[in-house]
């Protein structure tokens, strides 16, 4: 009797198995990220006909915006300031010229936008690297001084902000 409960032990001790299961989670955060990139960041355009001047001069495909984003996007653009700097060829003074003599447009389509300082949306796209159709467009920009306008160099900033809406 006493073989067999030892047996019995013995059978009931070689069954169990050491080991141990743990579950662990893990958390990754993936925030919203997006950057955008603007080929040709000085961009002249010279006006040198009365016509040009007083109708204005578009400049076709005047930069290239380019935009990395994991959400859906916006893209506004405003004046550094309300007028544009002169460096006159012929002596200071002057109106000032506003910064609404410029305007600004995707290349392929849209109505011309005046700039002002506050934000105009210029366009929107949805998540996706620069290669996503619609996320790489080109902008054209007019100016139009008008004959009022003094000659010399104007120049004006233009702020871009890219938003997620």
């Amino acid at each position: 009797m006493r073989a067999s409960i030892l047996i019995l032990i013995l059978l009931c001790i070689s069954s169990w198995s050491f080991g141990q299961t743990e579950t662990q989670t893990c958390y990754a955060t993936v925030t919203s990220i997006f950057s955008y990139s603007i080929s040709n960041p000085v961009a002249n355009l010279n006006l040198s006909t009365i016509s040009e001047v007083k109708n204005g001069k578009i400049s076709a495909n005047f930069s290239t915006i380019s935009v990395k984003s994991n959400k859906n996007w916006q893209m506004s653009v405003r004046a550094q300031s309300p007028t544009f700097s002169l460096l006159s060829l012929l002596g200071l003074g002057g109106q000032p010229l506003p910064s609404t003599a410029l305007k600004i447009k995707p290349s392929n389509g849209g109505g011309w936008k005046d700039l002002t300082t506050s934000d105009v949306v210029l366009k929107s796209g949805n998540k996706g690297d620069a290669t996503k159709p619609g996320n790489t467009f080109d902008v054209d920009v007019k100016f139009q001084p008008g004959l009022t306008s003094k000659g010399g160099i104007y120049t004006l900033g233009l702020i871009y902000t890219l938003t997620q809406p």
